[in-house]
């Protein structure tokens, strides 16, 4: 990027001076004064301690934790909490953390007007401190605000968790004339000043290593203006713990009897006339509509394929409080036991034909946001049967409705039987009803809406961990008194929301060898930012906040530039307040983040594990879960090698107008024409990649039928999209 915005560096700076100047004379200063200001020589200011100044993030701004792994703890300074409560809690559980964002929001104050279009890897980049010369790395997305003269910045990559990164601007930063800036008299007196607190000597003990750092890799601290040290937080610590207490006390084995009594809960394709999920929605059980019914498709379970369908109970810890929030210790001291175990429902598919000694495969499906382990289970398990794979599913926190759901099973040889299968969405805002995802963050508005499904996920993630091990033995499924499945032979495949939660699963589980994570993305916050399916769940969020960020008769706005954009100059009123607070979305959720964990699946495995052999499958222009979403985990995680990327812009066209959205395509089995046969296609790029242990990815486009004339599958990906990419509507 750097060439490419030098060249452009003259003519922002003329247009930044138009800006300035206008901005000026609309708020009343004189235009005359502000050329004064802008030529005398600029400078960025430097107070460490003061957020408003900065440069940021700085250790400054911690507090020495030898509980944590990290050794510091966040103390950001609290806000006026009567005039900026919602601010107050967000400030409280940040200072909760053991250091900063992966990719945290940088900021640098400037004592007059900069060109932003002067940024390069020369002259404002990190450096990672670690043994060796450091490597300067790019910064990107660039935001200046004219008002405070402060240009804000995202890293150009994720950084690593638990490491220590230098942040410095130098003289090639140049101001709106073009000069070289001046180096900070602050900064510099800082570094000489032998004088202070404790915390005060120990950051500049950081700043001087990091100048002797920059003085091997050959930057002269002359040439250095400004700079901070700070330090990224830690992101698998719970996980890691909740997984060692499952192998020092592993659950019982899974069972086909519910807890509570009763008979086993299997039915042979053959005797199967319908499935209907009946969902508790509303707490009163009295109510007329307490319950919803949802009939399941058994389409997609043709009988020559498929055994039966079963209906399962194992048991997994509940670390999750019932206001959404998991209790973690300090990152370096153990992880306090989970207060009790909970039984969970689960359903499992069996191929149909004979069955192999050892029993049969099983792929765990992780099913997406607002459905429940039904209806995605059978809508794969057909295609994986007949390639002798078993599929088993759990229902996601807070999905499919009240404690209260039964299946009612409609048979061919008997009357209609209901099993219970509870499921686990609450009534977290008391208004009576039980949403299709209630239950799996915490309510919005309210103190801790900030931690978004974080705690939410990594449950789920712990209740799939159990599940693992609750299959190790194997399980009769069908009641003969023989083992159905192996116990050894387990993948996964997630869709959506269970390609999200399905990265934490594989990163942090050895048992899982082979993964495929279908339209995953991240962080959250930025798929909700980006995506026209959850936009308004944002602006509801930003609007329930005291004040409301809300900033824009439509809802807000919020002047973010994408991967690779030119900077933003002069984001429009209340767009900074609304960048902070995604900023702070993205940091408290990092320990749940895909994105975050992408880096463990292969680059870099956790103590003790193998690398992963994983498949990303995404769409061109998902409106759900967007391209750019997406493209950040895979690079984060240097899986673009094994990434199929379906081109659905060269069949939108000849699928029906409801299906042209590409989202859901791995499950729309059954659906007519080039959609259905898209389905059929991505699920048998999965079945084939179990089937080779992740070595082999097929591709449909070689086949004997491929899914359209023109090559659809991109694998590996051609680029990784870094915009919302083909409109659906268009």
């Amino acid at each position: 990027m750097g060439d490419r915005v030098r060249a452009r560096g003259r003519r922002t700076g003329v247009l930044l001076a138009i800006v300035l100047l206008a901005t000026a004379g609309s708020a009343g200063a004189h235009p005359l004064a502000l050329v004064g200001r802008a030529a005398a020589a600029v400078e960025p200011r430097f107070d460490p301690a003061r957020p408003e100044r900065g440069p940021l993030p700085s250790d400054r701004l911690t507090l020495a934790d030898a509980a944590q792994r990290t050794g510091l703890r966040v103390a950001l300074p609290l806000p006026d909490c009567a005039l900026q409560p919602s601010t107050c809690d967000d400030v409280h559980l940040l200072n909760e953390l053991d250091g900063f964002d992966l990719s945290p929001r940088l900021a640098v104050a400037f004592s007059g007007p900069i060109d932003p279009a002067s940024v390069t890897v020369r002259s404002l980049f990190l450096v990672r401190l670690a043994p060796g010369p450091p490597e300067a790395m790019a910064v990107d997305r660039l935001v200046y605000d004219p008002g405070s003269q402060t240009l804000y910045a995202r890293p150009e990559t994720l950084l690593e968790p638990e490491t220590r990164y230098g942040l410095v601007v130098t003289r090639e930063l140049r101001d709106v004339q073009g000069r070289p800036l001046r180096p900070s008299a602050a900064f510099r007196g800082f570094l000489r000043r032998r004088a202070g607190p404790p915390a005060v000597q120990d950051y500049r003990r950081r700043l001087n290593a990091l100048m002797a750092a920059l003085d091997r890799r050959g930057v002269r601290e002359e040439t250095v203006t400004v700079a901070a040290v700070f330090t990224t937080a830690s992101v698998t610590t719970f996980l890691e713990h909740a997984r060692d207490a499952l192998e020092r006390r592993p659950p019982p084995p899974a069972v086909m009897t519910a807890p509570e009594g009763g008979g086993r809960a299997y039915f042979p394709r053959a005797t199967l006339k319908g499935l209907v999920l009946r969902r508790q929605v509303r707490v009163a059980l009295e109510a007329p509509d307490a319950f919803q019914d949802g009939p399941l498709s058994l389409a997609a379970l043709p009988p020559d394929a498929v055994a039966g369908v079963g209906v399962g109970w194992y048991w997994s810890p509940a670390y999750l409080t019932r206001d959404r929030r998991i209790v973690e210790a300090a990152t370096a001291r153990p992880q306090p036991a989970a207060p009790g175990d909970v039984p969970l429902p689960f359903v499992i598919v069996l191929p149909a034909g004979s069955r192999p000694p050892e029993g049969w495969p099983v792929a765990i499906m992780g099913h997406g946001y607002g459905g429940e382990m039904f209806s995605s289970a059978l809508r794969i398990a057909g295609v994986l049967a007949r390639h002798g794979i078993a599929t088993a599913a759990v229902t996601v926190v807070g999905h499919g409705g009240g404690p209260e759901g039964r299946l009612i099973v409609e048979r061919t040889d008997g009357a209609p039987l209901e099993v219970r299968v509870p499921g686990r969405g609450i009534d977290l805002n008391g208004d009576g009803k039980i949403d299709a995802t209630e239950g799996l963050s915490p309510p919005t508005p309210g103190p801790l809406a900030l931690v978004g499904l974080r705690d939410g996920l990594r449950q789920q993630v712990v209740d799939l961990m159990a599940f693992a091990r609750a299959l190790k033995a194997g399980l009769d499924v069908d009641g003969d008194g023989m083992p159905d499945t192996r116990g050894d032979a387990i993948s996964y495949v997630g869709q959506s929301l269970g390609g999200i939660y399905g990265t934490l699963f594989l990163a942090v589980d050895p048992r899982l060898r082979v993964g495929v994570l279908n339209v995953p993305g991240g962080p959250i916050a930025e798929v909700a930012r980006l995506s026209p399916v959850f936009r308004p769940a944002l602006r509801r969020v930003l609007e329930g906040r005291t004040p409301s960020l809300l900033n824009a008769e439509d809802g807000f706005r919020e002047d973010l530039p994408l991967r690779g954009d030119p900077p933003v100059v002069s984001p429009a009123p209340g767009a900074l307040a609304v960048q902070e607070y995604l900023a702070r979305a993205e940091w408290l959720a990092r320990r749940g983040d895909p994105v975050a964990y992408a880096r463990y699946l292969r680059a870099s495995p956790l103590l003790g594990q193998e690398p992963k052999r994983v498949l990303i499958q995404f769409a061109w222009g998902d409106a759900v879960v967007p391209n750019p979403t997406t493209s950040a985990l895979v690079r984060a995680g240097q899986l673009s090698d094994a990434t199929a990327l379906l081109r659905y812009d060269r069949v939108a066209g000849s699928v029906p107008k409801e299906l042209a959205e590409p989202h859901g395509f791995l499950l729309r089995i059954g659906a007519p024409g080039a959609a259905g046969t898209l389905a059929r296609a991505a699920q048998e790029q999965v079945a084939r990649f179990f089937l080779s242990e992740g070595v082999e990815v097929w591709n449909p486009d070689t086949g004997a039928s491929p899914p359209a004339r023109e090559p659809v599958f991109e694998i590996p990906a051609a680029g990784l999209p870094d915009r919302p990419g083909f409109a659906p509507t268009q």
